[in-house]
């Protein structure tokens, strides 16, 4: 019998391999972040235990080892079928684990095979059906129920394969076997997806293909999902975006769009407590919209305390306080006394025209010294997010005693927004609000608390990269780009911090994208 992990053809001496892979992908993850890093970041976000992760990255080694691309398209695989499976509702643990490994098999397949792009015949076909068998037969005993959906994901494609499927290695109930079938049929989509931006001349001349091609191929391949594909482009799950190429769909959008420059015709073009107001209401109501792991979004509310009106009201209720607090400094020439009472009129009034609890205390905290070294230092938007963190770092050490009260005062009304009991603590040594947070920083139990805490005193470090990744990843859409500052964000942060914490570094980095490019077409 042939043994898992052996060629169905051998491969030369590997030393007589080219330097560099016949085989490539047309790139349509930002490369920022190593697939790896990304990979792994979502293990951790969506609960895959830690053993499993590493069986996951035991099993495709021998296929890393021998083809890196293939390797590559495994990880793209499992994380898209994960993202399938957050937008549909089902299993996305099971998805991304079965993605991931729904072709650890071809490590038993000609090295030459598996880097082939031109001149594929029907030969290798049946040479290369073989690794599905293969890859169920290398995950039996570690990952059962993988291998019982990873037998299925080539089966709904014409001349579909195995032929014989094998045996259920237990005895499924219907709906559990009907479950695998179904998700089966999702990594097929999700590996039909990222192989079509293999390039190659399967479907015509040697070339990638363009995004647009793409998505007419996934409709003409999967006549039987063609709704289920529309939704999939529709929410983000799949796009027509591709690294180094022009979106069309953006450029569509953009075309003739000459009330863009005309929208801001009765806009101030130096910085106003008016513009602030805005731009506060607008970065806090789409916080909450983009996907990000466990937290609430437009798909879903992750509790009944923590719903989406919620998060879009009380953005846009605090920023009537942003506006005074500008008021109040935007012709001051130094720091006056009791700054954060806005925060504390902010947290009280996030609460008008809703129920629910805190929400936002933690946006609200990172806007108040961000805010003031705007409204103090650059009225004309001249200055870099850099600069502008480097200040707002500053103003809490010019702070005064009667501001590290308004910020006890704010927190203990969120707290109380909540109904909580919660003591705050005062530290009556501290005279300034970055003292305050050094304090706190100190005394801090948890690691949720420490990696907020830690963003005050380090300088607002998470703020800045996710400022830098909005305005600079890659991605056509605002959506892609706040899911992947967040995904960078959770990977510095690591899994035992709270994702509310991640996510007020959102909200934080939206405004200081929006207040200091404020004529950028941000949206969209």
């Amino acid at each position: 019998m042939q043994a898992v992990g052996q060629d169905i053809h051998p491969s030369p001496d590997p030393r007589s391999r080219p330097q560099e892979f016949q085989a490539k992908y047309s790139e349509y993850l930002d490369p920022e972040m190593p697939l790896e890093d990304r990979f792994r970041t979502i293990a951790h976000e969506i609960g895959v235990q830690p053993e499993d992760l590493e069986g996951i990255f035991e099993m495709l080694g021998p296929l890393k080892a021998k083809h890196p691309p293939t390797y590559h398209h495994c990880l793209r695989v499992g994380i898209l079928a994960q993202k399938i499976g957050s937008f549909l509702q089902l299993d996305e643990k099971a998805l991304f684990m079965a993605g991931a490994l729904h072709d650890a098999g071809k490590a038993a397949v000609d090295f030459y095979l598996l880097d082939k792009i031109e001149g594929w015949n029907e030969q290798d076909s049946k040479l290369m059906a073989r690794h599905v068998e293969e890859s169920w037969k290398l995950l039996q005993g570690r990952f059962d129920f993988c291998a019982e959906i990873v037998k299925h994901h080539h089966r709904f494609q014409p001349n579909g394969y195995p032929q014989r499927v094998p045996k259920a290695l237990h005895e499924y109930s219907l709906a559990s076997s009907s479950h695998a079938l179904r998700l089966g049929r999702l990594i097929a989509l999700a590996d039909v997806y990222d192989s079509l931006h293999r390039v190659n001349s399967r479907h015509g001349e040697l070339r990638a293909q363009t995004g647009e091609e793409i998505k007419e191929k996934m409709f003409q391949f999967s006549p039987d999902m063609e709704p289920q594909v529309e939704q999939l482009y529709h929410s983000g799950a799949f796009s027509t975006f591709v690294l180094g190429s022009p979106n069309e769909e953006t450029l569509r959008l953009d075309e003739g769009d000459s009330l863009y420059e005309e929208s801001f015709r009765y806009t101030d073009t130096h910085r106003t407590p008016l513009n602030t107001q805005r731009a506060v209401a607008v970065a806090c109501a789409l916080e909450p919209l983009s996907d990000k792991f466990n937290c609430t979004t437009r798909r879903k509310d992750v509790s009944r305390h923590l719903k989406l009106p919620y998060f879009i009201a009380a953005g846009i209720n605090i920023g009537d306080a942003f506006r005074e607090m500008g008021q109040l400094l935007k012709d001051s020439e130094v720091v006056p006394s009791g700054v954060y009472r806005f925060a504390e009129r902010a947290q009280l009034e996030s609460k008008r025209n809703r129920r629910g609890g805190r929400v936002n205390a933690g946006m609200i905290e990172l806007l108040v010294p961000i805010v003031a070294a705007q409204h103090l230092h650059d009225p004309d938007y001249a200055m870099s997010p850099k600069e502008i963190l480097q200040l707002a770092s500053d103003f809490m050490r010019r702070t005064a005693r009667a501001d590290v009260d308004g910020l006890i005062s704010a927190k203990h009304i969120a707290y109380q927004l909540s109904h909580q009991e919660r003591k705050v603590p005062v530290y009556p040594e501290a005279a300034t609000v970055a003292e305050y947070y050094e304090r706190d920083l100190l005394e801090s139990q948890t690691p949720t608390s420490r990696v907020h805490n830690q963003e005050f005193v380090a300088g607002f470090p998470t703020v800045e990269l996710i400022c830098d990744v909005i305005r600079n990843s890659p991605y056509p859409h605002l959506d892609q780009r706040v899911e992947e500052a967040y995904l960078r964000a959770r990977a510095i942060h690591g899994k035992e911090v709270g994702p509310g914490v991640t996510a007020d570094h959102i909200a934080a980095g939206l405004y200081l994208v929006l207040s200091q490019f404020p004529r950028e077409r941000v949206i969209g």
